[in-house]
């Protein structure tokens, strides 16, 4: 059995009671023979599926080369029949296409048309794709989970890796584990995502809003390395609770001066909320660029090795009780050099930091932060404003 396999079985092997799983109207494979409707492929017992929703497609372990789109609300779970691992989706004879509309992305499978859909329970692995680096006209990005056009729902136990465009090992940096797109409100919960080029639960969108609970998400696998693990962007907003998100040190630095970072948040809608994540072993732990209102409790982050454990380019942000070590530059860094805007206001208290050039870094144009109750230790400068670190 292989790792990923043993993977997709720890996350789900807790989650299945057999009284849920056994009322599915629609099976894909034959793991057991109650139910009325039984299909060969995802895609067919989806199709089957009322139009009006209510409806379950639970699928038999094995493994389904296909491409996906749903557009009607109904469940899709994984059985865990016989002991048997997981069910997992893999890449279709021809490769992914790019499709739905979205000329530039490539989706494994994808929920669209304004519709509830709830994920469980299977694994989503891309390789060998097929989906070529980009030309003049844009790249493509792959993405192995895909929400949008105002969809919703839940994932919830999905296991996702694999996602790039090119070949390995000189992929073009474009693939995506899980992207919440165009106003869609999903939560993605108790998951695995590993191996990506870009990212790995990217929310985008003016009236986007995703709820990141309790995942693991793991740096690059293949060829060009990730650009933030979890990405808030253009009018997207919502919480991150309680994740593990580790491996971006490998990647390139990407466009940011500050690098690849565990959290990238970048001019919300609203004020978003991160909160009792761990972040290792990436180039920045957390970022807000021209984000305002946003609260960072309680984190624990540290081998930030390109720049700062937290870099603040926002106003009345509020950063607290989280532990920072091992920062290349700041423990807490307010910069407003991101999109030409300000960074008052910000509230930087009870934060242990270990082990960086400066504890708390302050650009001299910036006014009104509240700055105390923090204990710093090993830090070449416990609080700095004015000058450059290292």
């Amino acid at each position: 059995m292989t790792a990923f396999r043993l993977a997709l079985l720890s996350i789900v092997a807790f989650a299945l009671p057999g009284s849920d799983a056994w009322a599915a109207k629609l099976q894909v494979g034959t793991c057991t023979t109650q139910k009325t409707l039984l299909f060969a492929t995802v895609q067919a017992a989806i199709n089957a599926a009322s139009p009006t929703g209510g409806d379950t497609v639970a699928v038999c372990p094995g493994t389904y080369p296909e491409q996906i789109t749903i557009s009607k609300p109904l469940t899709l779970s994984g059985l865990n029949a016989n002991n048997s691992s997981a069910p997992v989706i893999t890449t279709p004879p021809g490769g992914l296409v790019a499709a739905l509309g979205f000329g530039s992305l490539a989706a494994h499978v994808a929920v669209i048309n304004r519709t509830t859909v709830n994920i469980s329970n299977l694994g989503v692995d891309s390789a060998g794709n097929n989906v070529p680096c980009g030309n003049s006209s844009g790249n493509i990005f792959v993405m192995g989970i895909v929400y949008a056009a105002a969809s919703s729902g839940t994932v919830k136990n999905i296991a996702t890796r694999n996602q790039y465009s090119g070949t390995p090992p000189n992929t073009c940096g474009f693939g995506i584990g899980i992207g919440i797109l165009e106003g869609s409100s999903v939560t993605v919960q108790n998951s695995m995502i590993e191996s990506i080029d870009y990212g790995g639960i990217y929310a985008v969108g003016t009236g986007t809003i995703a709820r990141i609970v309790n995942n693991m998400i793991m740096g690059p696998g293949v060829g060009h390395g990730s650009t933030n693990l979890i990405s808030f962007y253009d009018g997207s907003t919502g919480y991150m609770t309680g994740n593990r998100l580790i491996d971006l040190n490998s990647s390139p630095v990407n466009n940011s001066p500050i690098g690849s970072c565990g959290i990238a948040v970048q001019k919300p809608a609203g004020s978003v909320e991160i909160s009792n994540n761990t972040i290792g072993n990436t180039q920045c732990g957390i970022a807000l660029y021209a984000a305002n209102n946003t609260s960072i409790t309680g984190n624990q982050i540290f081998g930030s090795s390109v720049s700062d454990g937290i870099y603040l380019c926002g106003n009345t942000n509020i950063v607290t009780g989280n532990t920072i070590a091992s920062s290349a530059v700041a423990g807490v860094e307010i910069d407003p050099s991101c999109f030409g805007l300000t960074a008052n206001n910000n509230t930087v208290q009870n934060n242990v930091i270990n082990h960086t050039c400066a504890g708390i870094l302050v650009d001299p144009s910036t006014t009104g932060h509240t700055l105390d109750g923090n204990s710093i230790f090993n830090a070449t400068y416990n609080q700095l404003v004015g000058v450059s670190c290292p």
